[in-house]
């Protein structure tokens, strides 16, 4: 019987058993939160943009998905459009975005988990982080957009 990438999630709760792709075009960005990730715990592979995302993916176990959503060479839709293609019961997508409402809307629409605004707290992705992989106790809810406060 084959395991699910979302039931193997589940299964465990040891942080170091659980792959995050990190997808930014901006290096800082992407190195500084890969940082922050692995030393929370995580296993961590980077992508610099969507295509280069999917051949990750398809090459490795991922549990949990963290892009930009605005890329050069396949932007956030088109990779969680491509994850479904490629596996269904696909890990959790929670995106981050510092531009317009309509890509947040389409995203959500096509089943982030999440999409949070730039710059976004970074207790705010963690928290958001455990919920999408089921590490705290709240049933992760419906999606909704997280946008920092002002």
């Amino acid at each position: 019987m084959k395991i699910s990438n979302v039931d193997s999630v589940n299964m465990k709760r040891n942080k170091s058993d659980i792959n995050i792709l990190v997808v930014e075009d901006d290096q800082q960005l992407r190195v500084l939160t890969a940082k922050l990730l692995r030393k929370c715990g995580f296993q961590i592979l980077e992508a610099a943009s969507g295509k280069a995302a999917l051949e990750i993916f398809k090459n490795n176990r991922v549990d949990l998905i963290l892009s930009d959503i605005r890329m050069p060479d396949g932007d956030g839709n088109y990779l969680l459009e491509e994850v479904r293609k490629i596996n269904p019961d696909i890990p959790h997508l929670v995106f981050i975005t510092g531009f317009g409402e309509e890509r947040v809307r389409s995203c959500m629409e096509r089943g982030a988990f999440r999409v949070l605004s730039k710059p976004c707290p970074r207790s705010v992705l963690l928290g958001v982080i455990d919920q999408a992989l089921g590490l705290d106790n709240n049933d992760g809810g419906p999606p909704r957009l997280v946008t920092k406060s002002v």
